[in-house]
């Protein structure tokens, strides 16, 4: 079938993904922090960001990592699962309504700085994942 991926390009369209939406993120956060105290609250973002990805993405990004197993092609929209495309719709619909109120200030700022660096953490877990099965380095 046409719309069908092996697991290396799953992992590829995930990794880049996340890493180029994080990077989305992180780069308005900065727009967002003009003044001292603004780039104090992307800073705390930042630092946040560990705890973030360890309660909340860590077990996503496994859980899509060992959903991808084996060598059998997928649909290439499968590099994640149904729940973790409603979570992308809530995330896509609460970022819609942000800029639609245009909201701002240092609470914006803090979670596009956690959230964005959060995905880019991620997006390095799949990256070394499919480096590993390049370099013939997966775990039997």
């Amino acid at each position: 079938m046409i719309c069908q991926a092996n697991r290396k390009i799953h992992l590829l369209i995930a990794a880049s993904l996340w890493f180029l939406i994080g990077l989305l993120l992180l780069v308005k956060a900065l727009i967002f922090s003009s003044t001292s105290i603004n780039f104090l609250f992307f800073s705390l973002g930042l630092a946040f960001s560990l705890l973030f990805f360890a309660r909340i993405f860590l077990k996503l990004v496994s859980k899509n990592i060992l959903r991808l197993q084996g060598n059998n092609y997928k649909c290439i929209f499968a590099f994640q699962s149904f729940k973790s495309y409603l979570i992308v719709l809530l995330m896509i619909t609460l970022g819609i309504i942000i800029n639609h109120f245009k909201i701002r200030g240092n609470s914006i700022i803090f979670i596009y700085s956690a959230v964005g660096c959060s995905l880019i953490i991620g997006s390095l877990k799949y990256f070394i994942t499919l480096r590993k099965e390049k370099c013939g380095l997966k775990k039997k």
